[in-house]
């Protein structure tokens, strides 16, 4: 019996054997095949790589603007840093304990909205009716947002006037677009300075914006844009590529911004797949390695000669909108609040 069962250990190993040698063998191939197909993707990936490096196509968004992010930074006078007060301001705005200036409810407040905001229901409506609740005397500015910058600089300076003819002093609330709007209108009419007792700009590509640049430069698509601005949005071309470096800059070469009007400006930034603006700035972190908040690079948000307020987890439309629940990390109404509050401080 013993060598029966010795003869069958051994018949069952040689089978055990002879099944897993099969087996063996199909993991060793699986392995090759796998090893095969990751090289092959990678070979792939690399010669694509490599054409689209030689192929027009590198350029469809035109000429490469992202080496200006930043250069207002060199421009005088310098800016400080403000970012330590807002926190604190904002969170008793936020908690609803934050006490305005005193001298706050003696001024009225013009608000400029960004470009083509006329088309968005809701936009600044959170911010303005807030305000008033604080007892404060606002105003929308009734500019086309689809206009170049110094057609609304023109509407600006004479809606600033009409609201400061009986000797009141204006506080100017603009966000994107309508912050360079209002800093143009201060620079190109002197005369209006005595009027203004302050600015706030809010995430203002005052130094321009890589979008604009991009769109304004990019054969195929300039064309295109232009159009859908031209029948749609009822505007002019020159909303959008005022906002470009070229533009921007030689802009401020002939109108600097006055150093001695109170301004406070808002330069944010943000990174997230909940962000309404996520794809411009992943265009902005992939092609350029800039963070923006959607839009605009914080570099190009701050007016030199500015209080500074630098928040790094707000996107382009969370200043002004008011967002789902879980996605904007900000409340616009006590962003505006805390940020007037700061213009106001002497």
């Amino acid at each position: 019996m013993a060598k029966i069962g010795q003869s069958l250990t051994k018949a069952l190993n040689v089978v055990k054997q002879a099944v897993e040698k099969p087996a063996q063998q199909v993991v060793q191939a699986e392995k090759k095949v796998v090893g095969w197909v990751a090289r092959e993707a990678q070979r792939q990936v690399q010669h694509a790589q490599e054409t689209f490096g030689k192929s027009h196509l590198r350029n469809w968004s035109g000429t490469r603007s992202g080496q200006n992010v930043g250069w207002l930074n060199k421009q005088p006078p310098p800016t400080k840093d403000a970012t330590a007060d807002f926190n604190t301001t904002y969170a008793a705005a936020k908690a609803g304990t934050l006490q305005l200036p005193a001298e706050a409810k003696n001024h009225r407040y013009l608000l400029v909205g960004g470009l083509f905001t006329n088309q968005y229901p809701g936009y600044m409506s959170s911010n303005e009716k807030a305000l008033q609740a604080r007892g404060l005397e606002t105003k929308k500015v009734g500019i086309d947002t689809g206009q170049s910058v110094e057609v609304n600089a023109r509407q600006i300076r004479d809606a600033i006037m009409e609201a400061s003819k009986d000797g009141k002093q204006v506080v100017l609330v603009g966000q994107s677009k309508g912050g360079v709007d209002i800093t143009a209108a201060i620079a190109m009419y002197p005369e209006l300075k005595p009027h203004v007792r302050a600015v706030v700009a809010m995430q203002a590509p005052y130094g321009g914006t890589p979008i604009a640049s991009d769109i304004k430069t990019c054969p195929e698509l300039a064309p295109l844009v232009k159009s859908v601005i031209g029948a749609v949005m009822k505007g002019d071309m020159r909303a959008l590529t005022d906002l470009s470096y070229e533009t921007r800059k030689a802009f401020i070469a002939k109108y600097p911004y006055p150093s001695d009007v109170p301004t406070v400006s808002l330069a944010t930034s943000r990174e997230s797949k909940k962000s309404l603006v996520d794809a411009t700035g992943a265009y902005l972190r992939d092609r350029y390695g800039v963070k923006s908040d959607g839009l605009v690079a914080p570099e190009d948000a701050a007016i030199p000669g500015s209080r500074v307020v630098k928040v790094t987890n707000m996107d382009h439309a969370e200043s002004v909108m008011e967002g789902l629940p879980g996605f904007p990390e900000h409340r616009p109404t006590a962003v505006t609040q805390a940020l007037i509050a700061l213009a106001l401080q002497k």
